[in-house]
C-alpha cells in the first residue's frame, strides 16, 4: 500500500530508529539531532556529502558525531 500512495504522488512520513529499514524503504531522509533537523536529502545526496558512500547508519554517525 505504501508504494501505491507514493505512485499517486503522496508523501509518506516514516519515523524509525531502524536505519537499515529506512534505507530500504525511503528515497529521502532527514536526521534529527538534539531536537533539530541536522541533515536532509536523498540517500545519494547524504552519502555523497556526509559519508562518502556509506550506509544510512554511517551517515547518522557522521552527522551526530556519535
Amino acid at each position: 500500500i505504501t508504494r501505491e500512495h507514493v505512485a499517486q504522488g503522496k508523501t509518506i512520513f516514516f519515523s524509525t530508529h531502524l536505519l537499515d529499514q529506512a534505507e530500504k524503504l525511503c528515497h529521502r531522509a532527514g536526521i534529527l539531532y538534539k531536537g533539530r533537523l541536522a541533515a536532509v536529502g536523498t540517500l545519494e545526496e547524504l552519502r555523497t556529502n556526509l559519508a562518502k558512500g556509506g550506509s544510512l547508519e554511517e551517515i547518522f554517525f557522521a552527522v551526530t558525531g556519535s
